[in-house]
């Protein structure tokens, strides 16, 4: 019998690009095509004025016309109270957005293999927690009760290991010759449409270990783009004197147009860019070696993460096995050759750039829930577990916010230093100032400067109801720490007691109630007048997101968020 919950899914909820993922009949990860047949689906979302919200293709094709209406990027904006924009005079929060997207690839994932409840969703290896939460949150949103989240190029290392054999008996891929003997050292350079992740791993004996990691939210294949559309607007206004940036149609058009000739460019020597506007046309040819010299400086920030990465890791590139590419952008000969002048390691093209997220993260849903037994042969291959271990390390300190009494000034006292192997935890003691203190607050952060102000606000830690008559400087033990997939959770013990949790009140301005109410007003089926419909196209049982919260497991932390901004009403 095939595992009670489903098939094993693995999401890469990418910021250009989406992929779903499944273990096939033979064991091995296997995309799925998408309702309009692709394996992977835009990750952009049209708003009508009136009926469903559109998914992908079509919503790309909707926003060429009426690109006001036309939300993309979004992954860039996870962690945010709202999207940059309104949408039809709706302000709505990033993981909402994210949750329609996911609802869609659910939809589509279901018409393929059938219901499911739980998922592996990728997250980009440089995700702070709050973006992490929100992450969960769209997924829970779009209707899965469980999900687990794994840092992007550990999916790809999973995957690149799968195809060299990392998952056999012999994890043949420890047997091969490497630099340092027993111990597969590899760099992923991942550079997907959005967001670039450097990670340095290590495979050893079914050990899938993140030495260090490190990268930027805000730096990816679309900022190559609009390298391309800024130099076409110059070279139209210096021709006619008129501003392209001016038309908002034009301009989507023209984002179209450099995307695809960005593709080309990584075919061929050049290609063209058509203008037109206002009667006036302009035909541009623009060769690699121009493209490169208007970009030369994003693709130096890429080659100082990776050498960063090394100097934290203490490891020269001599000792490195394998470089391998990731993402839709890493396509981009200069990438290549750039890796290859650094390195001197020609880059590995065992999986592909645009599905090898995917699979990984099916096969990190196969080591989760994979059952050792099942009466079908196709099922017992499919659902067979992989033993294997993965460790990750947190992408940025978490720390606390003290008082300096040397400067007089706030300051962040780190608890857990960025790349420590993580789940992990650590313990701070506080001290009451006061006999009868009855409460402690502090505020945690992430981030690696000791200014609270350069660091991410993850919420204030609020320890309330403390054991009457304490005296002054009674010790209370705060145990802050990491889960493996890089979500916080905070611990408090007070002399005397046993532990309980801590409550924190959250930096994230949507709570879990108004969380529902989006998935109500963008997923559920509702009046047409609202402008959100179910999409209805799969045929699949819609998944019951008001059930979805409850089905959990407890957690650690308690989130008392403090938004009193709420949907629009229904009707």
């Amino acid at each position: 019998m095939p595992d009670q919950d489903g098939p094993l899914i693995g999401i890469d909820l990418g910021t250009t690009y989406c992929a779903v993922a499944t273990i096939d009949p033979h064991g091995r990860p296997s995309c799925l095509q998408n309702g309009d047949g692709d394996l992977t689906t835009p990750s952009v979302v049209y708003f009508e004025e009136k009926g469903p919200a559109i998914v992908g293709k079509e919503a790309l094709k909707a926003g060429l016309s009426d690109p006001e209406h036309m939300v993309d990027l979004v992954k860039r904006e996870m962690g945010k109270e709202f999207y940059h924009k309104p949408i039809r005079d709706k302000k709505l929060p990033p993981s909402a957005i994210s949750g329609v997207i996911l609802h869609r690839l659910i939809e589509d994932a279901q018409a393929s293999v059938g219901p499911f409840k739980r998922a592996v969703v990728t997250v980009p290896a440089y995700f702070n927690e709050p973006r992490r939460k929100a992450t969960i949150d769209a997924a829970h949103m779009a209707g899965l009760e469980q999900v687990e989240l794994l840092n992007e190029p550990t999916a790809a290392a999973l995957a690149f290991g799968f195809e060299m054999g990392a998952f056999t008996e012999k994890a043949e891929i420890s047997q091969v010759q490497t630099k340092i003997p027993g111990q597969f050292h590899l760099l992923v350079y991942d550079l997907g449409g959005g967001t670039f992740d450097v990670t340095l791993m290590r495979i050893k004996d079914r050990h899938f270990q993140a030495l260090v990691c490190d990268g930027d939210v805000q730096l990816g294949g679309k900022d190559w783009d609009m390298r391309l559309v800024k130099d076409a607007i110059q070279a139209f206004h210096a021709e006619f004197e008129l501003n392209l940036a001016e038309d908002a149609e034009v301009m989507a058009d023209l984002t179209q147009q450099v995307e695809d000739l960005k593709r080309t460019l990584s075919q061929r020597e050049r290609s063209t860019l058509r203008l037109n506007y206002q009667g006036k046309k302009l035909n541009g040819d623009i060769t690699r070696d121009h493209f490169r010299s208007i970009t030369a400086d994003l693709l130096g920030r890429t080659r100082l993460t990776c050498e960063l990465v090394m100097m934290e890791a203490k490891m020269d590139w001599d000792k490195m096995d394998a470089i391998l590419l990731v993402g839709g952008s890493s396509r981009m000969p200069m990438v290549h050759d750039m890796l290859v002048d650094l390195t001197g390691i020609e880059p590995s093209r065992t999986v592909s750039p645009d599905l090898a997220v995917a699979q990984g993260a099916a096969l990190y849903a196969q080591m989760l829930w994979g059952s050792e037994e099942s009466t079908e042969i196709t099922e017992k291959v499919r659902q067979k577990k992989l033993l294997a271990k993965i460790t990750d390390v947190n992408s940025h300190s978490m720390g606390v916010v003290g008082w300096d009494r040397k400067t007089n000034r706030r300051k962040v006292s780190v608890i857990i230093p960025k790349n420590t192997p993580i789940p992990h935890s650590n313990s701070k003691v506080f001290r009451t100032k006061s006999t009868g203190q009855s409460k402690i607050f502090f505020q945690i952060v992430e981030g690696e400067s000791h200014s609270p102000e350069d660091c991410a606000l993850i919420g204030e830690c609020r320890l309330v109801g403390l054991p009457k008559n304490l005296p002054a400087d009674w010790p209370v033990t705060i145990t802050f720490a990491y889960r493996r997939d890089g979500r916080i959770f905070v611990e408090a013990a007070v002399k005397g007691s046993e532990p309980f949790q801590l409550e924190i009140d959250r930096n994230q301005k949507i709570s879990d109630a108004e969380l529902e109410d989006w998935a109500s007003e963008l997923i559920g089926d509702f009046n047409a007048d609202n402008g959100f419909k179910d999409r209805g196209a799969s045929g699949a049982e819609d998944p019951d997101v008001s059930k979805s919260r409850a089905a959990l497991p407890p957690s650690k932390i308690t989130t008392a968020n403090v938004s009193k901004k709420t949907p629009p009403k229904k009707g």
